[in-house]
């Protein structure tokens, strides 16, 4: 290499904080110095001559230094961040709302607002921290999950039928937080392996089926259901899906769905109130029809802040879109539903424009669990799909839920962060 040339790119990459785009940066330069050197010399130039000419038409290499710098620097997404920031907001203030009312109490209220705090903390912690360090521990965090899963199932403490883990004040629900780190280890096994042997079918059978095993002995089946669906979307996003291994999935799926339908009275009887909930107005379709009718006399400003609101269950956190309908009425319930879908458009977003496999798959897997979250939960409250125990994502008391929502969108803005300091040999082609 020309001394010359090799000092402009050395001076260029000192102004340049992403050491990983260095290389890229120093081929493309090369590049185009030696296109130009070529052209002078075909002209009638010396060797020479022709490179201090074509280092004069690239400019000052400290402006291009900072210009490239600027380039590749890390990007936040601010839009994102203050779509976030707002729905936290509202649902802060619901559960004033709620403790005004008697609802809560304010010891309650308080550990929301540490979990909210400490959320925040992780949320940032992700988005600044490399995602894709995580990577190669994926399959210790399956097992490390399904481990979990486990000691608590035998050794839990039980409530309303679950076993969960309790520490003093503290209640982990394993059950349903585990779908989102089953999610990311799935997305580091899934993106990197080629999935080209024939015993992989087998695998990808046993990926499924570990997990959906424990969340069917226990009462948790919407976990089963958002990580079966999150699980389809990570095996055909990641280009895995082959028609063989699509039939042979299903087929279990299907066959798991219908035994669970025909041998649980419970789940069966949910399913035909959602389909009927007037005609099980008084059991299981209670909840349900009430906050229909919650909702349809909410009117445009709803009752005011810090309302009563007796006739409904679980309103801090299932249907806590219920009680915010009621106490700020359509116009705000619309907002807030407007609020969601332009968070969710943020992450389609973010799909778009993640440049690597795995921050591509985390920001599919992550997204997905989400706007299943928000979806199920927004048209449960209006009878558009079964009453099922899932919270609205940042809205909902929840302390360990919360915390857990918070890392997911801070891994998410973590890989927006780095899209443009990712180096070409990592770039989806």
């Amino acid at each position: 290499m020309n001394l010359e040339m090799q000092s402009y790119i050395e001076t260029v990459c000192s102004f340049v904080k992403s050491q990983e785009v260095h290389c890229d940066i120093q081929s493309e330069l090369e590049n185009h110095i030696i296109e130009s050197v070529d052209e002078y010399k075909a002209v009638g130039f010396s060797e020479d001559e022709a490179f201090k000419k074509a280092l004069a038409l690239m400019g000052d290499p400290k402006i291009v230094g900072k210009q490239l710098n600027q380039a590749h620097k890390p990007r936040i997404d601010w839009k994102t961040i203050s779509l976030v920031t707002t729905l936290i907001g509202i649902g802060l203030a619901s559960l004033y709302s709620m403790q005004r009312s008697l609802l809560l109490s304010e010891d309650a209220v308080f550990r929301q607002l540490l979990s909210v705090g400490l959320g925040i903390i992780v949320m940032i912690s992700f988005m600044f921290f490399d995602y894709r360090k995580i990577m190669k521990y994926s399959m210790g965090l399956l097992l490390g999950t399904l481990g979990m899963m486990m000691l608590v199932f035998f050794q839990g403490n039980l409530m309303n039928g679950i076993p969960i883990y309790s520490f003093g004040f503290i209640r982990i629900n394993i059950w349903d937080v585990s779908p989102t780190l089953l999610v990311i280890a799935l997305c580091g096994i899934f993106t990197n392996r080629k999935w080209e042997k024939k015993y992989d079918i087998g695998y990808l059978l046993v990926l499924y089926l570990s997990p959906i095993f424990l969340y069917l002995i226990t009462p948790t089946m919407i976990s089963a259901v958002l990580y079966t669906i999150c699980y389809f979307v990570l095996l055909i996003m990641c280009g895995i899906v082959k028609k063989r291994y699509v039939f042979i999935l299903s087929m279990f799926i299907g066959g798991g769905a219908f035994f669970i339908l025909k041998t649980s009275f419970l789940h069966w009887e949910r399913f035909i109130a959602f389909l009927h909930p007037f005609q099980y107005a008084d059991t299981v379709g209670y909840q349900t029809v009430k906050s229909i009718e919650i909702i349809s006399d909410a009117g445009l400003w709803g009752h005011g802040f810090g309302a009563e609101l007796r006739l409904l269950g679980s309103v801090e956190n299932h249907f806590v879109l219920t009680y915010i309908i009621h106490i700020f009425g359509w116009v705000l319930g619309g907002a807030m539903i407007v609020l969601f879908i332009l968070l969710i458009a943020r992450l389609f977003h973010a799909v778009k424009d993640s440049r690597e496999m795995y921050g591509k798959a985390l920001t599919i897997g992550l997204g997905a669990l989400f706007i299943l979250q928000s979806i199920w939960n927004i048209a449960m409250v209006v009878g558009l799909a079964p009453a099922a125990s899932i919270n609205l994502p940042f809205i909902s008391y929840g302390g360990i839920g919360f915390i857990f929502q918070a890392a997911a969108i801070g891994l998410i803005l973590s890989v927006y962060r780095r899209k443009n300091m990712i180096s070409s040999r990592h770039i989806i082609k």
